[in-house]
């Protein structure tokens, strides 16, 4: 047991070492104790403000097709939109519902400044799979690729969704799965509106 709080103890001692030697190489690289510049990939861009746009209470109508031409089920639900870490992240805090079932979902969008692209991580309570997609924006809308569960036969499969603002209290995310041809099937509507 000494042995084990002995081990611990020099591990926290080497931590402690490295950040303080971290703060030392900053400043005497600084000059005169002051701190570097972040290098830009770690700064906000254009983008983190264009996602910033989206912070506030939003009414949504939802609306969803089992079948291309089958009538589109519709229901309602509300997300509360907040921006995290530092601004570098906008965090989604969504409520609707799900054929008479009450769903929760979390979702995080992010632009990558390596990758020049968003990126986009989403998860519900009625599933354990995480949805990850990545995509850029043309003409104001950011379309996003990358697997998601298709609810009927409980596999992955291709899908795409795409985001837009209509304006300071509209917005509009569009899903599609990707059939074998590459063609877009549209599986899922949802139309934002700002809650006053």
């Amino acid at each position: 047991m000494r042995n084990r709080w002995m081990w611990c103890l020099v591990v926290a001692l080497c931590g402690l070492s490295f950040l303080v030697g971290g703060v030392v190489a900053q400043e005497d690289a600084g000059g005169g104790g002051e701190m570097m510049e972040m290098p830009a990939w770690m700064k906000k861009t254009a983008e983190h403000e264009e996602l910033a746009k989206s912070v506030g209470t939003w009414n949504v109508a939802m609306k969803w097709w089992m079948a291309p031409d089958a009538e589109p089920m519709t229901s309602n639900g509300t997300t509360v939109m907040s921006l995290a870490m530092n601004g570098h992240f906008l965090k989604q805090e969504f409520t609707g519902d799900w054929m008479g079932n009450v769903f929760h979902g979390l979702g995080f969008i992010g632009y990558d400044t390596i990758d020049k692209e968003f990126v986009s991580i989403w998860m519900e309570d009625v599933h354990p799979i995480l949805w990850v997609g990545r995509g850029k924006q043309k003409d104001g809308v950011i379309t996003y690729e990358g697997t998601h569960p298709n609810h009927m036969t409980g596999e992955k499969e291709m899908g795409v969704f795409t985001f837009q603002h209509d304006g300071p209290d509209k917005m509009t995310m569009t899903m599609y799965r990707l059939t074998e041809d590459g063609s877009r099937e549209k599986q899922g509507e949802l139309l934002y509106t700002r809650k006053k």
